[in-house]
């Protein structure tokens, strides 16, 4: 993956975070983005793919992780 790319993709999430963090704010029902869902065959597809390009040592499928992690966060507000 090429260094420009990454850096997009960490903006990216670095944004998405800053944005999403104020889904918590106390005595008010949160408005988080809606989330776009995936078809299962591209998530399989990506996950091929990025099994193929781990590095031992890598540092940006932490990120992909932590994109995750806020996913699933999102969706649980989303769901109350």
């Amino acid at each position: 993956m090429r260094t420009s790319v990454r850096i997009r993709l960490a903006l990216t999430i670095a944004a998405t975070v800053g944005l999403v963090s104020g889904c918590a704010t106390e005595g008010t029902r949160p408005a988080c983005p809606a989330l776009v869902a995936y078809p299962a065959e591209m998530q399989r597809r990506v996950a091929d793919e990025m099994d193929a390009a781990v590095k031992v040592g890598a540092a940006w499928p932490r990120l992909i992780e932590d994109y995750g992690d806020l996913r699933a966060r999102c969706r649980a507000i989303a769901a109350r």
